[in-house]
């Protein structure tokens, strides 16, 4: 009974037991030297986004606040962090905005940034809202232009296909012969299949096994069955 009634009286007057705070886990110094240079480095405000984005370092994942650190890099110029923001509103991990998804590779585009040209023409052939399929050719062009094979690639499967553009087998040609001379082993297998096909009456046996050929050179094994498949 006594301690019935003294339970009640601690209960009244509100001195109830309390909860354990959960203990402060320091930052990782790697993280914490990233927090300390963000403000200054557009680089470290990046770098630091994808911490929170990835939850490395034994950091908890953080969408919004990797979505604040890129815009943060992006605002200060750096073109990856506007690719890497563009990536967040296009593959749900902040709710998806066509809108901002153009305008920030368009602007990482702008800057010079390749990939993210790349992306911008994926975005105008994927038919996204606000995407318009005649600006896919400029998009991948331009990072074709830059360096980049793959774009090139992209570039000349417009062109074969007539997509956003007239159908130009010879302008197919031209760029598949970019991206395989720059090292993309995918181009080469295409330009293979032209040849080998006779795609737009350009039938040429001893051209699709030399495309083939260094499609398979490239470790690429479509290319290696493709040159084994060739009908003498």
């Amino acid at each position: 009974m006594r301690r019935t009634v003294a339970l009640l009286l601690m209960l009244a007057s509100g001195c109830t037991a309390k909860k354990a705070e959960p203990p402060v886990v320091p930052l990782d110094p790697k993280v914490a030297a990233l927090v300390a240079k963000c403000p200054a480095s557009s680089l470290a405000c990046d770098d630091l986004a994808d911490v929170y984005a990835k939850g490395t370092y034994n950091t908890p994942v953080d969408m919004p606040h990797a979505a604040e650190l890129y815009g943060k890099a992006c605002d200060n110029g750096l073109d990856m962090g506007c690719r890497h923001l563009a990536a967040m509103y296009s593959d749900g991990r902040l709710p998806k905005d066509p809108v901002k998804v153009l305008a920030l590779l368009t602007k990482a585009c702008d800057m010079g940034l390749k990939l993210a040209c790349d992306d911008l023409g994926d975005f105008h052939t994927r038919g996204a809202p606000n995407s318009q399929l005649s600006l896919a050719e400029p998009a991948y062009r331009k990072a074709c232009e830059a360096g980049l094979g793959m774009a090139c690639g992209h570039v000349a499967s417009l062109y074969r296909d007539g997509r956003g553009v007239t159908r130009d087998i010879p302008t197919a040609i031209l760029f598949y012969q970019r991206g395989c001379d720059a090292g993309t082993p995918l181009n080469c297998d295409d330009l293979g299949d032209i040849f080998a096909k006779g795609i737009g009456g350009r039938f040429d046996r001893t051209k699709a096994a030399l495309y083939y050929r260094r499609g398979c050179d490239g470790k690429l094994q479509m290319s290696c069955d493709h040159l084994a498949a060739l009908k003498p």
